[in-house]
């Protein structure tokens, strides 16, 4: 449904002819990006073994950046056929086929009598605006995300955007 949420938010900002509608795709893109690390995680804890976890995070972490790093010049190169707005329409679309191919995949599943498939941290079931309360209250989670905001979007421009641009010249 996150995915589905970024794709929403790159039509709109595709289609966008203002600066507040330009801003409420590009908003909705980053929420629905933000959960495909956590979600890609949550399905690891499920479905794998404790001892498998850390290396599959790392593989996902790896892939993710791979993506990106690779996906620039075929992205740059579209853009320059048919237009960004264009390519950002032809993302929107790949990204909600690849998301109900992942929902159909990995589609929630009834859990068995007796399965092991329980999460790694089994207790009291919370509310979500108390699990949002307790995340957000945490000053360990501000260590990590305060400084992951302002240096993720200087590392995916760089590269991806004005780097490349120094490169070719």
């Amino acid at each position: 449904s996150f995915s589905l949420a970024g794709a929403a938010g790159v039509m709109i900002f595709a289609f966008s002819r203002s600066f507040g509608l330009a801003l409420i795709g590009r908003a909705l893109m980053g929420v629905g990006t933000a959960a495909a690390l956590m979600g890609s995680l949550k399905v690891f804890t499920l479905r794998l073994p404790p001892e498998k976890f850390a290396s599959f995070a790392g593989l996902i972490i790896s892939f993710g950046m791979l993506g990106s790093i690779l996906a620039a010049s075929p992205f740059a190169c579209l853009t320059s056929l048919i237009g960004w707005r264009m390519t950002l329409i032809i993302s929107a679309i790949v990204t909600v086929i690849l998301s109900l191919l992942t929902f159909w995949v990995l589609g929630d599943k009834k859990k068995e009598e007796g399965s092991d498939d329980v999460p790694a941290a089994p207790g009291q079931k919370i509310s979500v605006l108390e699990a949002a309360r307790l995340v957000f209250g945490s000053s360990s989670f501000w260590q990590i995300a305060a400084p992951a905001c302002c240096r993720y979007g200087t590392f995916v421009s760089l590269p991806g955007r004005w780097l490349g641009l120094d490169l070719m010249d």
